[in-house]
């Protein structure tokens, strides 16, 4: 088995998607626990924690995973350092998983890559990409190191690409290329903790097994009943694909000010709010709920817009019996899907990479489709008909 611990749901769905595209089968879960499958993803949603917060729960996890009878354990982060990944690797290196670690974020596939210490996303720095207004964790350096942060007691290095992996600490590996993410997967030895995005996964996944064929793509059925498309995302990129499904008749519902703002009256603002929603599915199929307040900083802003979208697409998701819910944004996605009582999931079919959709345990009868927030959905995935 190889067991993987993601920081966000969206960063699961992505691994899962490619364990998924090698033949393998894949279970996403919310908390360790026995699994027969040949890869199992734990969604932990430490992103969205306190650092220290963040660090207790990667050190419980690290305990438990010791039950599990894996083969090799991969760390999958966000792939420009967001979150408190030091602190969860640290974790895990104490809890006694690993002695040391390899870290290689980069995605150079989708032009996200690390050179002389400096991320860059289409060779520009990260700071002059969307990243720099993230309300979350705004990044105010592109260099490497700084976005990982440093901590009491731990060693910390930037490798350059070619270089071999020293026994202890945890190593930063430089990557622009496939070849370099290939030498780096060549340079992992049992102790060691692998840990980075979805690119980094994928070499180490050729390196250590062979793929069997894929799986069938799933011929899913677009018009069998509604859709509703949750835009939990800070970012604000290319929404062509968005205009697709209003073109084809999607309603667009914006989040009210009175959900946006927490106040004394905010469970009436929901409720209130999902019935302007399933008044809107009376005569259309298809329904986008978006964030279309003013970016704020307000301090916990982020945790409660994400509770009352969760709040407010559970009281919608009778209208979504055999119909496709899309969510794009991990800590958005992660709490919908708790509040709507799902742990467990499958992937059904990768439709690009970081755009997955799953099948919930206990409704098949729902296609969840998630997208990691950053990346772009497909040009043309919601290219299906209005009621």
């Amino acid at each position: 088995m190889i067991a993987v611990v993601a920081d966000d749901l969206t960063g699961a769905a992505e691994i899962a998607g490619l364990g998924f595209n090698c033949g393998l089968r894949v279970e996403i879960t919310t908390r360790v626990m026995p699994s027969t499958a040949d890869m199992v993803v734990i969604a932990t949603n430490t992103r969205s924690l306190s650092r220290q917060q963040a660090y207790s729960v990667s050190v419980s996890l690290a305990q438990e995973l010791k039950a599990l009878d894996y083969a090799w354990l991969y760390k999958k982060t966000d792939s420009v350092l967001r979150g408190h990944v030091l602190a969860e690797l640290q974790a895990m290196i104490e809890a006694g998983v690993a002695d040391n670690c390899l870290l290689v974020p980069a995605n150079p596939a989708l032009a996200r890559t690390i050179r002389d210490g400096i991320y860059y996303i289409h060779d520009k720095p990260l700071t002059e990409t969307d990243f720099v207004n993230d309300p979350g964790y705004a990044k105010k350096t592109a260099a490497v190191m700084e976005l990982l942060g440093s901590a009491a007691g731990v060693v910390t290095r930037y490798l350059r690409a070619g270089s071999v992996l020293p026994p202890s600490g945890i190593s930063l590996g430089e990557a622009c290329t496939a070849e370099h993410l290939a030498h780096w997967a060549g340079q992992l030895k049992p102790g060691v903790l692998a840990a980075g995005a979805a690119n980094f996964f994928t070499a180490i996944i050729d390196a250590k097994i062979k793929c069997k064929d894929a799986p069938p793509a799933l011929a899913i059925d677009r018009n069998r009943g509604n859709v509703l498309i949750v835009c939990g995302s800070a970012f604000k990129k290319d929404r062509s694909a968005l205009q697709t499904a209003v073109t084809n008749g999607a309603q667009v519902c914006g989040m009210p000010g009175d959900v946006f703002y927490a106040n004394d009256k905010l469970e009436v603002a929901i409720a209130n709010w999902a019935e302007q929603i399933q008044q809107l599915f009376r005569t259309a199929r298809c329904v986008i709920l978006e964030i279309n307040q003013p970016l704020s900083h307000i301090p916990g802003i982020a945790t409660h817009i994400c509770a009352a979208m969760a709040k407010t697409v559970a009281r919608v998701l009778p209208q979504l019996d055999d119909g496709d819910l899309y969510i794009e944004g991990g800590d958005t996605a992660f709490a919908i899907l708790r509040e709507a009582g799902y742990t467990a999931f499958s992937p059904i079919a990768q439709i690009a990479q970081g755009v997955i959709c799953l099948e919930a345990a206990g409704n098949p009868g729902l296609y969840i489709t998630l997208k990691v927030g950053s990346y772009l959905w497909p040009e043309n995935i919601f290219a299906f008909g209005s009621r």
